[in-house]
């Protein structure tokens, strides 16, 4: 309400250049809570709506004393309800000029020439109506990357992040879930709030990101066992991202943490490869295309074929 003294430094109020509104409008709602002018946002504090009261005619000066008495009453009354309509007028108008004030620190100034006339609230509204609709396009945008993402056989962490950052940039959604009558007791209505993109597909887009097994016979996919692994044991249903990225950072740091960081995978390297000393196989390694006889250092670990540091 007007009556509570918060301030707010100009350089807090999150700014909005027509992009990310979703982002924006988050955190312009916890700076209408903490300067007390959410209500004109939200409809909770508004104008009076009716005319302003008008004040009882008195009687004339021979009139008797039960004419008076009624005007006494009336006077009382109208002096309770004009009270109350210039308090309710002064604390929106008050509310109002400061959620503007907010806004025109906020806005663009493209944007706040083309709203400045309005109320705070039709201002807020205007703003929703114009520019949420940017939000399905950032929502495509992050999906796609996410989508498109390709690991390579570098050091999983960032690659990871990666992708959860723009995992975690999609939007929640309210659903609600009905449990079926039991013992006599009503149906259990829950809600929860999940991704449009639920955790397990996140999870199948995720896999599909990574190197997995090609036709060449001279890759080999440090994922594709790891892979096999999780399609064969768990329910697609029950995928969880948190056990996904973990076996991805065991399965990398089997292969390659124990190697010096300068003989690790760099970005761009995608398979490793088996080195076959038959000339008759394709050589798709860099080392194996120039000399394909020589045998380049490789490490050999038990039960797995040895592959070239010639990264593909």
């Amino acid at each position: 309400m007007s009556s509570n003294k918060t301030t707010i430094n100009i350089n807090d109020v999150p700014h909005f250049n027509g992009k990310q509104y979703k982002e924006w409008a988050t955190k312009m709602e916890s700076t209408f809570l903490i300067t007390y002018t959410k209500g004109v946002i939200d409809g909770t504090v508004t104008a009076p709506t009716d005319a302003e009261p008008v004040e009882p005619t008195s009687p004339a000066n021979n009139a008797d004393a039960l004419h008076w008495s009624r005007y006494t009453a009336q006077l009382q009354a109208w002096q309770i309800k004009i009270a109350s309509w210039k308090q309710a007028k002064k604390a929106y108008n008050e509310d109002n000029a400061k959620a503007k004030g907010l806004f025109s620190v906020a806005l663009d100034i493209g944007i706040w020439e083309q709203c400045k006339d309005k109320t705070a609230k039709e201002i807020w509204d205007w703003i929703k109506e114009k520019y949420s609709q940017e939000t399905f396009v950032e929502i495509l945008e992050d999906f796609r990357y996410i989508r498109d993402l390709k690991f390579d056989l570098s050091d999983p962490n960032p690659q990871i992040a990666n992708f959860m950052h723009h995992y975690q940039r999609l939007p929640m959604e309210r659903m609600t879930l009905q449990t079926p009558a039991t013992g006599g007791q009503p149906p259990a209505t829950a809600g929860a709030n999940v991704r449009v993109v639920h955790q397990s597909m996140a999870c199948l887009i995720l896999l599909s990101n990574l190197p997995l097994a090609t036709s060449n016979v001279g890759n080999t996919s440090v994922y594709q066992g790891m892979f096999e692994t999780i399609m064969k044991e768990t329910q697609i249903a029950r995928l969880l991202l948190t056990d996904v990225t973990a076996t991805i950072r065991t399965t990398w740091a089997s292969r390659f943490g124990h190697l010096k960081p300068s003989e690790r995978p760099k970005k761009g390297t995608f398979y490793t490869c088996i080195w076959h000393p038959d000339i008759s196989i394709p050589r798709t390694c860099v080392n194996h295309i120039i000399n394909p006889h020589r045998v380049f250092p490789t490490t050999q670990k038990k039960g797995v074929l040895p592959w070239c540091r010639g990264w593909l």
